[in-house]
């Protein structure tokens, strides 16, 4: 396909080095750069025309015409015209189109073209058109390429000094993701497959589809615009998206958010049903497909995961939680939320729009939790500009700034007032941990700290001064100045496992200690919920009272057993224990929350260490049901660095069955692969496993077709 007899009067044929230009573009990963020109802007690329007769400089006249856009509306397409000359090198005036001649030989014409810094990103048409004094009209010739952003040009709006961080932030086809609590967190694999050829023509469909929400063809080359865009499109609010957006069951019978284990068959259901949405999602796939478009378009990206993340719905940059006199959680009230953790994607890029230190990673968030000028979006928020609380520039800083380091308002009813109060504030609870992948890992736990990058430590001047400038920006007053907490005169401690494993039982140890110097009676709340996104589902709650003398300490201990929860969680598997100490006789409360993390096991997978590339090996899973009860409507996704995604389904397995089966599996490219396994059933914990395969042997070799070496 890289040489394609024309019907164009005056040329023979033409090659476009399909292999070459790739490698110099460093698209060649790309499966679509075997078929189609895949280039990066600020770069030059490589044409050899073959005419009819020997070229004469004075009579021939070549035009290289390339148009963006397809099935766009004339107002949305734009149209570029270049004329091809001999000349030594490039003149680059105004980040403009160029293309020259830089070798005759007779009827062989070798030609350079420039694709400029701020080209519009997307599908291009290239035509090229030769004339002769002796013909009256151009002939043309037709072929499609795409043209992407450059992470690896200094010209570029996106370009990333470090190699590493290129191969990580674009190159890489799987990263991992962070799910849990800041105290008790573990990773989980996801294959971008960004290299994909039916992913990339799916992130080229989703610009193409969207042209009714489009941007102009000059918007369409700035990175802001587009990741902003991006963010809206990632989500079918709005404008028709790829994702709809599910926080509890029922899933059935489309997919739970936890089935998906990679953005290939999400992105490919989308464009092959012309845009019908795909259900369902929640944060991480959200970030993960964003992600996944992001580093197809070529900018640089990666998923953060931000634990205890704060979901301000008023721009106060605070979380208002209310509470019932017997310090019950009164969830109706409490529109403000915390998630235990929330996923959004990262997005380098040099903010022209902004000051200069602002550029850099900036967030851009797909989950559609608040609308930014009349859509679900958010971002590009720049990461710089939150830690210091700008929250006056665009876009997005208040709701960001909120997610990481908002206060929490802890306000209790008061019956003989009939009105709240402020019972406790709380400067430190909201992202203590934020986390991404670290780079060139093959292992899935192994994460770096940002944190530092999006905010000062907790407790320091630093930090509290940026939270006044983040109010002052948004013409807010500091909350000292017009609230005040009651200071603290029972203190709570308390004990709870971070991780239980399923079927295990749940203690509780906790202690309460009288600071007055008088006898107080406590009453003691002891609630677990279930975690089901932002919403919380009582399990169950004890109550306790204690007579305490002056100072005194007493100490308890609760114990849930697993029949209060096995059957009330869903496939995050998440409890939170909730301890509420208040006054007899008072309305002042003090309270403790863990959050806990419920994990089953009984799953394996098993493969050879080694196989050899282009030959069948066995992956073999099995799996051993812990509970009582059979488990129904299972699906054990496989998925690989370069295979499926595949399904095999269960309807039932029976109370401590254990299940066994094969996949045959090839692969044809050498290197190291990684599998993943993983198991979704209906009312039971999400269960993976991972395996690393090396898969040995040669690669495969370029089409061996080199222009006319020249110097640039």
């Amino acid at each position: 396909l890289s040489k394609l007899v024309s019907s164009v009067k005056n040329v023979q044929s033409f090659e476009l080095f399909l292999s070459y230009n790739s490698k110099l573009h460093h698209t060649n990963d790309f499966e679509i750069s075997e078929k189609a020109l895949v280039l990066r802007r600020a770069q030059y690329f490589h044409i050899d025309l073959q005419l009819k007769q020997d070229y004469d400089p004075n009579r021939d006249k070549i035009v290289y015409e390339l148009t963006f856009g397809y099935l766009k509306p004339k107002t949305h397409q734009l149209t570029v015209s270049i004329q091809v000359r001999e000349k030594v090198k490039f003149e680059i005036k105004n980040r403009e189109w160029d293309a020259r001649i830089y070798h005759v030989e007779k009827k062989k014409i070798s030609t350079l073209v420039y694709i400029p810094p701020n080209a519009p990103v997307g599908q291009w048409t290239l035509n090229f058109r030769v004339s002769q004094r002796d013909v009256s009209s151009f002939e043309t010739a037709t072929r499609s390429m795409y043209i992407l952003f450059n992470p690896w040009s200094p010209d570029d709006e996106v370009y990333i000094k470090n190699d590493d961080d290129r191969k990580e932030y674009v190159l890489n086809n799987v990263g991992s993701y962070f799910q849990g609590t800041a105290e008790s967190f573990y990773g989980r694999r996801w294959f971008f497959a960004q290299n994909r050829e039916d992913v990339f023509l799916s992130v080229i469909f989703i610009l193409e589809k969207n042209w009714p929400f489009n941007l102009k063809p000059s918007e369409r080359g700035s990175a802001v615009q587009l990741s902003r865009a991006l963010s809206a499109w990632t989500n079918v609010n709005d404008d028709d998206g790829v994702l709809v957006g599910k926080w509890s069951e029922p899933y059935a019978p489309y997919y739970s958010p936890m089935q998906w284990t990679g953005s290939a068959k999400i992105l490919t259901n989308y464009s092959n049903t012309a845009g019908y949405p795909v259900m369902y999602a929640q944060c991480w796939v959200f970030a993960l497909v964003l992600t996944t478009i992001c580093r197809t378009l070529g900018i640089p990206s990666r998923a953060v995961t931000n634990f205890a993340s704060a979901h301000d719905t008023d721009k106060s940059l605070t979380v208002d939680s209310y509470f019932d006199s017997d310090g019950s959680f009164l969830q109706e009230v409490s529109r403000d939320s915390i998630w235990n953790f929330h996923v959004w994607t990262e997005a380098w890029m040099k903010r022209n729009d902004l000051r200069p230190e602002y550029s850099g990673w900036q967030v851009i968030d797909a989950t559609p939790q608040e609308k930014s000028q009349e859509l679900y979006r958010a971002g590009p928020a720049s990461v710089k500009a939150v830690k210091n609380g700008d929250t006056s520039i665009a876009h997005d800083l208040p709701f960001v700034y909120a997610e990481v380091n908002a206060d929490v308002y802890n306000w209790v009813w008061d019956g003989k007032r009939k009105s709240f109060f402020l019972s406790e504030a709380i400067t430190d609870h909201i992202g203590p941990l934020i986390v991404t992948s670290r780079k060139n890992s093959v292992y899935v736990n192994e994460y770096e700290d940002i944190t530092n990058n999006y905010k000062y430590q907790e407790g320091t001047i630093e930090e509290r001064e940026s939270f006044t400038n983040a109010l002052k920006n948004l013409k807010l007053r500091p909350a000292g100045v017009t609230r005040s907490v009651s200071p603290t005169r029972i203190k709570i401690r308390s004990q709870v496992r971070k991780k239980l494993l399923f079927g295990a039982t749940l203690v509780v140890l906790y202690s309460v200690k009288n600071k007055l110097d008088e006898e107080v009676v406590v009453n003691l709340l002891v609630e677990v919920f279930s975690v089901l996104g932002e919403k919380l589902n009582l399990l169950t709650k004890i109550n306790e009272s204690a007579k305490l003398a002056p100072n005194q300490k007493k100490s308890f201990k609760t114990e849930v057993e697993p029949d209060v929860y096995m059957d009330k969680l869903d496939a995050l598997s998440t409890l939170r224990v909730v301890i509420t100490s208040k006054e007899d006789n008072s309305s002042h409360i003090v309270r403790r929350e863990h959050n806990v993390i419920v994990k089953p096991s009984g799953l394996t997978l098993s493969a050879e260490d080694e196989v050899i590339a282009g030959q069948v090996f066995e992956l073999k899973v099995a799996f051993t049901n812990p509970k009582k009860k059979s488990l129904r409507n299972c699906e054990f996704g496989i998925e690989g660095s370069n295979y499926g995604p595949n399904e095999v389904h269960y309807k039932l397995i029976k109370k401590r069955e254990t299940i066994q089966f094969t996949k045959p599996i090839k692969i044809r490219k050498p290197g190291i692969q990684i599998f993943e396994v993983n198991l979704v059933c209906e009312k039971f914990p999400n269960v993976f496993a991972s395996k690393r395969v090396l898969v040995t042997g040669h690669s495969e070799t370029s089409d061996g077709k080199r222009p006319h070496l020249v110097e640039i």
